[in-house]
């Protein structure tokens, strides 16, 4: 039933979207079920390319996410059989909306955790829009630039593989872009380039050069000890990487990370940590409200004398909101987008 509206009218086509998005929540049944529908995906997938309405493009996206959230290998081959990569890839070049382009690129940054066809395709259609996304000037919302960062980190170890792939990452800027990010205050950025740069500073002497002069010797060495396992291990690695080639050229021996003293020794160009996905998020359609009137009475009985009191209460309306949107989640079949 829910299939039949998706092809009347845009009213229709969003409702359909919302209920199926809402359905697929942590539900492997539904998103397996769903995932074999392929008239269903190939429909939603139309609705990508035929609308130019933001929202329904959000509730769709954010239905893959869904999907692609903790996917059953059933679901992982469905979506790579559909290919959703290639169509959210040409749906992220026209997209100009923030709110959108943070659902795709989470989306985008599970689907490369699935499988070496999502991998190939990002590489191969994908990259300059990474760069792009890269290149921006870091703004106080940093969720696109993270969901982007994790794409790289995950389909770094197919773009090391290919010198067609390592000239764009080269040429579009974005490998001396992950040294700055080396800097970030922010522990997901710095914990994606790391793992980026653990994998393109394997195999490629110019690559290699490239990182020395940047300066990324000293970061990585700094990050090496950082207390996050996440960037410490990716950080020693790729210090690994361009300390043991820079040793190479006055006649050292070059060890790899993991790697022993004997025999053949190579540089990591596999996936070195564990597939980085990100959960669907909470409830986000904003024509539902998740505080009941009895809230907004007890926010506004208190009058505070002071100014502390007033930031105490603030705390304290703000846990009882938290409280109130998990008592409607766990009444309401898990909402999601």
């Amino acid at each position: 039933k829910v299939f039949l509206t998706l092809s009347s009218g845009i009213n229709a086509e969003y409702g359909g979207c919302t209920v199926l998005t809402n359905l697929s929540c942590g539900d492997q049944h539904v998103k397996t079920a769903l995932s074999n529908l392929t008239p269903t995906l190939d429909l939603l997938l139309s609705l990508l390319h035929g609308t130019e309405s933001q929202d329904i493009v959000r509730v769709v996206v954010s239905l893959f996410r869904n999907l692609s959230w903790r996917a059953s290998s059933q679901t992982k081959h469905n979506l790579s059989h559909c290919q959703v990569c290639s169509v959210l890839i040409d749906v992220g070049r026209r997209c100009s909306d923030v709110s959108t382009m943070k659902v795709l690129t989470s989306t985008l940054w599970n689907l490369s955790a699935h499988n070496s066809p999502n991998k190939e395709a990002l590489c191969n259609e994908g990259l300059e829009l990474i760069a792009v996304l890269i290149n921006q000037p870091v703004q106080r919302n940093t969720a696109v630039l993270e969901n982007t960062l994790g794409i790289l980190r995950n389909i770094s170890s197919h773009v090391a593989q290919v010198g067609q792939y390592r000239l764009c990452v080269r040429e579009s800027g974005v490998l001396s872009r992950l040294v700055d990010f080396l800097q970030s205050s922010n522990d997901t950025v710095r914990a994606m380039a790391c793992g980026a740069l653990w994998n393109l500073s394997a195999r490629s002497p110019s690559d290699q050069v490239m990182l020395r002069e940047h300066g990324a010797v000293p970061l990585l060495r700094s990050l090496s000890l950082h207390p996050d396992k996440a960037i410490s291990k990716s950080a020693n690695g790729a210090l690994r990487n361009l300390l043991t080639t820079s040793n190479s050229t006055t006649g050292s021996r070059s060890v790899s990370p993991g790697s022993s003293h004997d025999g053949h020794v190579i540089d990591p160009v596999t996936d070195h940590m564990s597939d980085h996905l990100v959960p669907p998020s909470q409830f986000w359609f904003d024509d539902y409200s998740l505080i009941s009137s009895s809230d907004s009475r007890s926010r506004t009985s208190a009058s505070p004398k002071t100014e502390r009191r007033k930031i105490v209460g603030r705390q304290f309306s703000k846990q009882q909101h938290q409280q109130q949107q998990l008592r409607f989640a766990s009444q309401v079949d898990n909402f999601s987008c």
